[in-house]
């Protein structure tokens, strides 16, 4: 049983994670997905105006359309300019209505702010300093992206924290690429509760069977408090808009959160998990189907799914899968189990979201922006435990899963690479940066988990929880407990293994 797990097809990744839109995952695919447009300005003179036209060539070079601002509009409907046309806007030197009278929706449109300013990295060395300096900046002038132009450096900057510096030098094209690119044609669009089958109030946090789960996630919150990295948060009330529209404007992209905080805590609940079946196997149990030529079929109104090591298929169960996981918005070092704990499911690539019995009849209680990722996690580890089920039975990994369930952590930061724990697989490094809250990052989360584990497995036929590095974002941790992650990260002597 020599070789390795083959890829999912993109296709297949979509239909089990209830992806429904186009979601181009390489450079040349994203740039052809690409139009945008310089919002008129005053004109522009010092710094922004040697770098306006430095920022318009190099995103020339490299293929990306560039409409006038009288041609997008005039290809538009109601002077507004077509879904998916990014303007480029400098907030300061806008004269008459701004960007956000020229597009049809937040959503439907990225605008993009250019600042003759030093940047949160320059201004500030406290991270919620910084954050708390971008998110101002982005509700003020309603834009989803932010560049800060220095002398000898520009920094982007988005919704999901990201502040990424480039050096400003006469030609941008590199920089453009690298840093640029995917936040223009992947953007941060924050999951909307229609998205959902939601069933509120419907589930009990104290029930005894999500009881270790929940104390997982409560009693650990001091531990990562210690740590430092969960300290981000921003509630929409302390922001100021320029006026009510904006504020309207602004809330209504958020789909109303009362704020937004950053990382996320997530157990998995416990999982039956079934051996995955040979060829033959699944041809006596589930009927004669085309197995090789189509990797997903739908029987008795259970999904499975068929994966390749070496020369053999296998059929593998992909299940319902539900996780206990942090609400959008709250302080999570600090939760409350009767209001910052949320169910959230995939069941066929439907989402859905249960709230707990006790919540207050319109508290806010949205889903993480990671909600993709945090479910494409989930079902990576249940098509992999199904593998081990089939071969290593032993495994911790699989026990862990089926008995007590595992954890996921997200915060934004990143290992070095001393810092990491031998045996955890590590995966993402070299991904394009795309944002949370994109279906790249949902399908990339899937496929790379997937792919750490046929490296590791082929050499020790076994798995020991993962290390997800998101550029430009964060880093996503799998072990056994959330505490014990915690613990790990603080590096004291208690330090729970991961798996």
């Amino acid at each position: 049983m020599d070789g390795e797990m083959s890829q999912v097809s993109i296709p297949t990744i979509h239909a089990l994670l209830g992806i429904r839109v186009d979601a181009p995952l390489t450079f040349p695919d994203l740039i052809a997905s690409l139009t945008v447009s310089f919002f008129p300005t005053k004109p522009l003179n010092g710094r922004l105006g040697r770098f306006w036209p430095k920022l318009q060539s190099g995103l020339r070079k490299h293929g990306v359309k560039i409409l006038d601002f009288e041609d997008a509009l005039a290809q538009g409907q109601n002077g507004k300019v077509n879904k998916g046309v990014v303007l480029i806007a400098a907030p300061d030197f806008i004269e008459g209505d701004p960007p956000t009278h020229f597009v049809s929706s937040l959503s439907a449109n990225i605008i993009v702010g250019v600042y003759d300013k030093p940047s949160p990295l320059t201004q500030h060395t406290d991270q919620q300093a910084r954050l708390d300096l971008v998110i101002g900046q982005m509700v003020w002038d309603i834009v989803q992206v932010l560049i800060y132009v220095e002398d000898d450096t520009w920094t982007v900057c988005n919704m999901n924290g990201a502040m990424v510096p480039s050096p400003n030098c006469d030609v941008l094209t590199d920089s453009i690429l690298e840093i640029l690119i995917s936040k223009l044609a992947a953007p941060v669009i924050p999951p909307r509760m229609a998205d959902f089958q939601v069933r509120p109030q419907s589930f009990n946090p104290a029930d005894v069977t999500l009881a270790a789960s929940v104390s997982d996630l409560v009693e650990c919150g001091p531990i990562w408090e210690q740590t430092g990295l969960f300290f981000y948060q921003t509630p929409l009330a302390k922001l100021k808009f320029r006026n009510d529209f904006m504020r309207r404007l602004g809330t209504k992209f958020v789909d109303h959160r009362s704020g937004m905080s950053f990382g996320f805590l997530v157990r998995q609940v416990p999982q039956i998990v079934r051996p995955a079946l040979t060829l033959a196997e699944a041809r006596q149990q589930l009927g004669d189907f085309d197995w090789i030529g189509q990797e997903l079929h739908v029987i008795s109104g259970q999904e499975y799914l068929a994966v390749n090591i070496g020369a053999e298929t296998l059929i593998v169960e992909a299940p319902d899968v539900w996780v206990l996981c942090t609400r959008s918005g709250c302080i999570k070092t600090r939760l409350d189990p009767r209001r910052d704990v949320i169910r959230l499911g995939l069941s066929k690539g439907r989402y859905i979201l249960e709230t707990p019995a006790e919540l207050e009849p319109g508290s806010d209680c949205k889903p993480s922006y990671d909600t993709g990722v945090i479910l494409a996690h989930a079902l990576a580890n249940v098509v992999i435990a199904s593998v081990l089920a089939r071969f290593n039975p032993e495994s911790e990994f699989l026990k862990a899963l089926q008995t007590t369930g595992l954890a996921l952590a997200h915060w934004h930061g990143y290992l070095a690479e001393h810092e990491r724990p031998s045996g955890c697989a590590v995966f993402g490094r070299d991904n394009i940066p795309f944002a949370c809250a994109t279906p790249q990052s949902t399908i990339l989360a899937f496929q790379g988990k997937l792919s750490a584990f046929e490296s590791q497995f082929c050499n020790t036929r076994d798995y020991h929880g993962d290390i997800h590095v998101e550029p430009h974002h964060g880093t996503n941790m799998t072990g056994n407990s959330l505490t014990g992650i915690a613990r790990w990260l603080l590096g004291t002597k208690q330090a729970a293994p991961l798996l």
